[in-house]
């Protein structure tokens, strides 16, 4: 039986979530391929790609055999914001990324325990200290991988705040070229796919 939170119950809520998204994943995508960025235009084009591959990554990112070359030395990490994961925070940036050269990886955190697709799709839940961690290892293994001596950070949301706690609080200065706090920069381009480009500064 469900569990009852004020007017609303637990149950209910999952179905409800269940019922969005199959509404979502039954309607076509109706945008062309002519770029990366004409890739999502519609809110059903952003849930598309965690529907096809629950739990995955977008393609072209997570690559552990991706080599950084010398005009992008170091690899880039996404890192989604609040209630969100890395497919449907990045879809159509990490293409972008990827056809300029750069080995992009993504991580999903975040995700309480034990939580039921397609709840599990959302992110960015559990405390941000415990979050800092689980970037902490990401981080490392991508730098096993890539063989690279830093890694950058592109953040949205929460996903510009957490990697500060990483790079202040748990070692990561070494092992990143962002540090300090983010400086926030936006242009028209970034704003048509629904994300903010962070900077990080010195």
């Amino acid at each position: 039986m469900a569990r009852r939170h004020g007017d609303r119950t637990v149950g209910r809520g999952v179905v409800a979530v269940a019922a969005v998204l199959a509404v979502f994943g039954a309607a076509p995508a109706t945008a062309s391929a002519a770029s990366p960025w004409d890739r999502i235009t519609t809110l059903t084009d952003t849930f598309m790609p965690v529907l096809r591959n629950p739990g995955g990554s977008l393609p072209g990112v997570n690559d552990w055999g991706c080599t950084p070359g010398a005009e992008h030395p170091e690899p880039v990490i996404l890192v989604h914001g609040t209630f969100s994961d890395q497919q449907i925070n990045w879809g159509a940036m990490a293409p972008r990324l990827k056809d300029a050269g750069y080995c992009v990886y993504a991580l999903d955190y975040g995700v309480n325990p034990g939580t039921p697709w397609p709840l599990s799709a959302f992110g960015g839940l559990t405390r941000m200290q415990d979050s800092a961690q689980e970037l902490s290892v990401f981080v490392d293994k991508v730098l096993a991988a890539s063989g690279a001596q830093k890694v950058d950070f592109v953040g949205h949301s929460q996903g510009t705040l957490m990697p500060n706690y990483y790079v202040k609080f748990l070692g990561g200065a070494p092992r990143s070229s962002s540090a300090a706090r983010p400086r926030w920069t936006s242009t028209s381009r970034w704003h048509r796919c629904g994300t903010a480009r962070t900077r990080w500064a010195r």
